[in-house]
């Protein structure tokens, strides 16, 4: 039998934008990711076997977040009504 294992950490940024002519802020830090196996059963039949997620405290900062890319840039991203 087949087997897949996949591992993801990301850091997601809590910003706040203050009212008049200001730029957003970055308050806190957070370390998530999340982890999974599935295993081929037969040939197009796949069984989903351990999962976890976690999530780090999350780290006061003050260090403005820097993109090398976005959503947008994304093949098959979703239509842009989904954008917040």
């Amino acid at each position: 039998m087949k087997s897949i294992t996949n591992t993801c950490t990301f850091q997601t940024c809590l910003m706040y934008k203050p009212e008049g002519d200001s730029i957003w802020v970055s308050l806190e830090y957070i370390t998530w990711g999340w982890s999974g196996t599935a295993t081929q059963i037969v040939h197009a039949v796949w069984k989903a076997g351990d999962q976890a997620h976690w999530a780090q405290n999350a780290q006061p900062t003050d260090v403005l977040p820097v993109w090398n890319r976005n959503l947008t840039d994304i093949q098959n991203a979703p239509p842009k009504e989904y954008y917040l």
